[in-house]
């Protein structure tokens, strides 16, 4: 992977879907949190590790500027809801854009497009796991199979995370969350019909040791996804707000 700073991809075309990474290890500005509802920083404040509340609050920032600059408006005016299981989506706009997030250990995941749902899912491998006794719970047959033609554990967990994060995108994707079962359909191969929608699977770039998928309710032939490699102050910065 070679990450590179995008410059101001403002606009989303409508088949294509943007995505973003960027690190979110360090502890956001003063003036970044501002940005965020009360709501948004109660819920930051719930995390137990540090980590873990750096990551959700610096993905909100990011989600709050970056649907500001598709949508035209200043970060504070964009309002997010949630649907019945727990997907995010964006309040009385008159510019309808789906989006998704993802955060693991340093790193988010934010997909939009103005057409599709989507979803998104990035983990970090965990050399620790037993791919095969988790496959048996979440995996199909056919999954199961594939995972265990690899003897290598570095391989097969790879492969693990590859599937898990392919069917978690897909769960998020439908805005289904954990009502899904994942060991009902096979993410092998692309497009798929999963709740009566097709979805298409892209395997996205990353960082080694890590699985990243993304997910989209589109039958359409010319979908693309763009991906974008980034940093909070630079998606902040056409608003004014920079480092204290």
């Amino acid at each position: 992977m070679s990450p590179t700073i995008a410059a101001q991809p403002l606009t989303l075309n409508e088949h294509e879907v943007s995505v973003w990474n960027l690190s979110n290890t360090s502890s956001p500005e003063e003036a970044w949190l501002n940005l965020l509802s009360p709501e948004e920083k109660e819920r930051g404040s719930r995390f137990h590790f540090e980590l873990d509340r750096n990551a959700f609050l610096i993905t909100r920032i990011a989600l709050r500027c970056l649907l500001a600059h598709f949508l035209k408006i200043t970060p504070d005016r964009v309002q997010i809801t949630y649907a019945k299981y727990g997907k995010p989506k964006l309040v009385g706009e008159s510019l309808p854009i789906h989006f998704n997030v993802s955060h693991c250990n340093g790193f988010s995941a934010l997909a939009f497009s103005p057409s599709h749902e989507v979803g998104i899912d990035i983990e970090q491998h965990k050399s620790d796991l037993n791919p095969n006794e988790l496959a048996g719970s979440f995996f199909t047959a056919t999954e199961v199979a594939h995972l265990r033609k690899y003897a290598r554990p570095s391989e097969q967990v790879e492969q693990f995370f590859t599937i898990w994060t392919r069917k978690e995108a897909v769960a998020k994707a439908l805005g289904l969350g954990l009502q899904l079962d994942l060991s009902s359909f096979d993410v092998l191969s692309s497009p798929l019909q999963v709740s009566q929608k097709t979805v298409q699977l892209f395997k996205l770039s990353t960082k080694k040791a890590f699985s990243q998928n993304l997910a989209v309710c589109s039958p359409a032939k010319e979908l693309f996804h763009r991906q974008y490699f980034s940093d909070l102050s630079a998606i902040i910065k056409p608003f004014g707000i920079s480092l204290s």
